[in-house]
């Protein structure tokens, strides 16, 4: 009897969008109706899809976040100290005054931005709901459920590396010292917390207020997804990708010619932006599907079933489908 082997094809189609010539923009946020583009330098904020450029904000000073929500843009702006909310028209309908708001997001019905050591929560119409003061400066803050948390990113002193809020109550939930230097992501495993710090690589899972395990990782861990089970984490000083397996406490190195940074998953996929390679990568259990041209892949993410790259060096957003 004949054996026959079937193989399926994947195809890959790329689009560049360019968004603006000699820029380089750094922070992209991804929504129904496109992906948003900051450019801080150019003082826009810019609408991209597949098929180009939809609508353009103007009128900033130097935004650094932005976010899609029911119609409206939401801009935070460093420079000029305020949180504001535009229509896709590229008209200003409203702002707040908050000093140097950066990180702004939106859970909940809720819009969230951080100032220095501040929290603030609005409403949609940016009206002040609450404000957290924490231990120290960070952008960088999760939620999970009815908690939001926050990583003391510079925390100099003695004091916790990460502060819980419930947000039913308002009140401070937990307040963990984990010896984390420079706590930069976190994500929810199972009913484990997981906390990467970036400069000591550390990446430790807790169970309420107990550290249940910890794993050693180089300096420079930049960030961590969930993959088909397991906990891949990149690093921007050593090539290739760590594979954690929480349930076996195992730890391997994966050994790649690239030195990521962001990651994201797509379904079977690992996307990661290469960023000294500058390419924008696709992975399928580790081994290289796609490998497409990025300048300087800052972000990653998914968009309507395609992966997406935030290409700084050349201005651009670059999408890949995969089918």
């Amino acid at each position: 009897m004949a054996t026959f082997l079937i193989t399926l094809l994947l195809c890959i189609q790329v689009f560049g969008v360019k968004v603006d010539a000699g820029r380089h923009p750094l922070r992209m946020t991804v929504s129904n109706i496109g992906v948003i583009v900051v450019d801080s330098l150019a003082s826009k904020v810019y609408i991209v899809d597949g098929y180009g450029i939809k609508s353009i904000i103007s009128g900033l000073n130097f935004p650094v976040w932005a976010r899609y929500w029911d119609g409206k843009v939401y801009i935070s702006d460093v420079e000029e100290k305020e949180v504001s909310v535009w229509s896709m028209d590229g008209k200003k309908r409203s702002s707040l005054e908050i000093y140097r708001p950066e990180m702004l997001k939106i859970y909940r019905g809720k819009v969230y931005v951080s100032s220095g050591k501040a929290i603030y929560e609005l409403d949609k119409n940016l009206n002040v709901l609450r404000k957290w003061v924490f231990h120290s400066n960070s952008v960088y803050f999760y939620f999970f459920g009815d908690e939001m948390i926050y990583l003391n990113y510079w925390q100099w002193k003695d004091g916790p590396d990460v502060e819980i809020v419930d947000l039913k109550t308002g009140k401070l939930a937990r307040a963990l010292e984990l010896g984390l230097e420079r706590p930069l992501r976190y994500l929810r495993y199972g009913d484990m917390d997981v906390f990467l710090g970036y400069k000591s690589g550390d990446v430790v899972f807790v169970k309420g207020m107990d550290v249940v395990w910890r794993v050693n990782l180089p300096p420079f861990s930049y960030d961590m997804v969930e993959y088909k089970g397991k906990i891949v984490v990149s690093n921007l000083y050593r090539s290739g990708l760590y594979v954690i397996d929480p349930v076996v406490r195992s730890v391997e190195h994966v050994d790649l010619p690239y030195h990521f940074g962001d990651l994201t998953v797509l379904g079977d996929f690992l996307i990661g932006g290469a960023v000294y390679e500058n390419a924008l990568v696709v992975l399928d259990n580790f081994r290289l599907v796609s490998k497409e041209e990025c300048g300087y892949p800052v972000m990653v993410g998914v968009w309507k079933g395609q992966a997406v790259g935030l290409c700084s060096n050349e201005g651009a957003v670059c999408f890949v489908n995969l089918w």
